[in-house]
């Protein structure tokens, strides 16, 4: 995932799960056991490796490790078993007590320069605060250049499409760009 001064994909939603899964299910390759898998997401994998070499076990429930680790892998499971079936361990949520889905439209762009957040913002009728809350991944106020993902509000690609191709024909030109 990409990290600088101008975006940080650990916080888009989609990219940093993604990532998080692809992770580890690579170390659920290496180590051939999830309890393995999970502590070696949380403390790291050379960690793990180190310590199974050093107890000569690779049996989780045998192995001596940092107890954050040890809790976080037992947090996990029982989040999983909770979450299975919630009732039967005496959870129960109206549907008023939930968070709203996130809704959002997500769309591709391609830029040759930033573009200015609020110039999205104004153009399709919403707050510079409702673009940046909806793409916490952005950590400047434009997007930047090159292939980018926005999240937008529902209904407001088909604006968004007509204002880029405008916006294309008058921002300014990249420095090396010859128009």
């Amino acid at each position: 995932m990409r990290g600088n001064r101008e975006i940080d994909e650990r916080f888009d939603f989609f990219k940093a799960t993604e990532g998080a899964l692809t992770y580890l299910k690579t170390l659920y390759e290496e180590f051939r056991s999830w309890p393995l898998a999970m502590a070696a997401y949380n403390t790291g994998e050379v960690r793990i490796r180190r310590e199974v070499a050093l107890q000569r076990t690779s049996d989780y429930f045998h192995l001596d490790l940092p107890l954050e680790t040890e809790r976080y892998v037992y947090k996990i499971a029982v989040a999983k078993i909770i979450l299975s079936d919630p009732k039967k361990y005496g959870f129960s949520l109206d549907e008023n007590q939930l968070y709203d889905a996130l809704q959002f439209e997500r769309v591709q762009i391609e830029l040759s320069v930033p573009l200015p957040i609020i110039d999205v913002a104004s153009a399709i009728g919403v707050y510079y605060k409702d673009i940046k809350e909806m793409n916490f991944h952005l950590t400047g106020d434009a997007i930047p250049s090159r292939v980018q993902t926005l999240n937008l509000p529902p209904g407001s690609s088909e604006q968004f499409w007509t204002f880029l191709k405008d916006w294309k024909k008058t921002c300014p030109p990249k420095k090396n760009d010859r128009r």
